[in-house]
């Protein structure tokens, strides 16, 4: 019988550390014996692993639970209040960042402005301004260093979770950026980088209307389009990483050049950059006092978002055409996945009342019927803050052994 390596038995205790912290995150508070039960290893693996992560802190003892007979067993818990995770979500003008405890409570957080726009921000504006909104998180927190267990990073575009690298962000045209390794150099704890979205459908899976679902994709409606897959309760990245760009569809022959080099994307007409740009082309001057404004270039999704709220006519129109784009390319998706649910979130959700009924009604005539009826099409419940959690999540996702990235 070949003897195990010392690299095998680091990989077993790995794999039944994981399995222990995952069985007390959904099982606890849970004594050492119902753990063994459930995960038919022997006593003292349980017992020596144990140990270890009460050593970690990860966990705690809390009490004495019930006994049928002998001796009262100790029950254990994670430990959420000393365990902390710092969550980076970068958009397309700024990035949001947080710390967040075990259970997903937000603790603080902050957003920090880009100082230029789009192109003209450099791979080393961005990196400056992550590595000081970290630095400033931790100091707001008040946290101890010691009880920060990792930092979880969302980038816009294609993103090489593995390498922790930027493949490609269109909207600043980068290529190849080693941002796990750049914040390696200042920040001595686990780093992980994934997609912006996909980091999202993490959260969502941990701590939003996902819990139960294995089949689901979720949609970010922001300044962008993006989109995350989880199959059989797998995140789906795709070959090179590139699963889940919705944004990239081509929904429309009219002629609206993408960052990304195509024209006609769900981006270009129905993100809020797409729809601010589409608007203009709709009003003159003489709807300048309707909105506010002075110029054409004063004209903001805010102010689209306002006047919906006011029911102005052509921005209602223009939202309803909005959803209809979404809900067509949301409708091929449910013919090709088959999802439980699609879950939408972003800050275009303010107008959800303007877009929901186009959107389904569209999803339900570019769909098969008896798909679609299967199909819920749902708003998240984390809000503006899914961005952040699920970024830091991507450090309790690997520490618990969830979903399978």
């Amino acid at each position: 019988m070949k003897r195990r390596t010392t690299a095998d038995k680091k990989l077993i205790k790995k794999i039944n550390t994981n399995a222990i912290l995952n069985v007390i995150k959904q099982k606890g508070p849970i004594s050492r014996a119902d753990i063994a039960k459930i995960l038919a290893l022997n006593p003292a693996t349980i017992s020596s692993n144990v140990n270890d992560l009460l050593q970690t802190r990860l966990i705690e003892e809390i009490g004495i639970g019930d006994s049928s007979g002998g001796r009262r067993p100790i029950l254990l818990r994670v430990n959420s209040k000393e365990n902390y995770i710092i969550g980076v979500h970068t958009e397309l003008t700024h990035v949001n960042v947080g710390m967040i405890n075990m259970d997903g409570d937000m603790q603080v957080k902050h957003v920090y402005p880009y100082p230029k726009a789009g192109r003209e921000l450099t791979e080393k504006d961005m990196m400056t301004i992550i590595i000081s909104g970290i630095k400033d998180i931790l100091f707001k927190s008040n946290v101890d260093s010691d009880k920060i267990i990792g930092i979880g990073l969302g980038m816009h575009g294609l993103v090489n979770s593995e390498k922790g690298e930027s493949i490609f962000a269109p909207a600043f045209n980068w290529h190849h950026i080693s941002i796990k390794q750049i914040l390696s150099e200042t920040f001595d704890t686990d780093i992980i980088v994934d997609n912006d979205v996909r980091v999202m459908a993490i959260g969502e899976k941990w701590f939003g209307k996902a819990k139960k679902s294995d089949n689901f994709i979720l949609i970010n409606l922001s300044e962008g389009i993006g989109g995350a897959l989880v199959i059989n309760g797998k995140l789906y990245s795709g070959n090179t990483f590139g699963a889940g760009e919705i944004g990239h569809i081509q929904v429309t022959r009219q002629p609206y050049a993408c960052k990304c080099g195509n024209t006609g994307c769900l981006t270009t007409v129905a993100s809020e950059e797409g729809v601010v740009d589409r608007l203009k082309e709709l009003i003159s001057t003489k709807d300048y006092g309707v909105f506010h404004i002075e110029r054409l270039d004063d004209l903001t999704i805010d102010k689209i978002y306002d006047a919906a709220f006011q029911k102005n006519p052509v921005v209602v129109k223009l939202l309803t055409e909005t959803g209809g784009y979404i809900g067509r390319s949301i409708g091929s998706l449910i013919n090709i996945l088959n999802p439980e649910k699609v879950i939408l979130t972003g800050p275009m959700l303010k107008v959800k009342a303007f877009l929901m009924d186009a959107i389904k009604a569209s999803a339900a005539s570019t769909s098969i019927s008896d798909n679609y009826v299967e199909t819920k099409i749902t708003v998240s419940s984390i809000e503006e803050d899914l961005g952040v959690i699920g970024a830091a999540t991507l450090i309790i996702n690997n520490l618990f052994m969830g979903i399978d990235t």
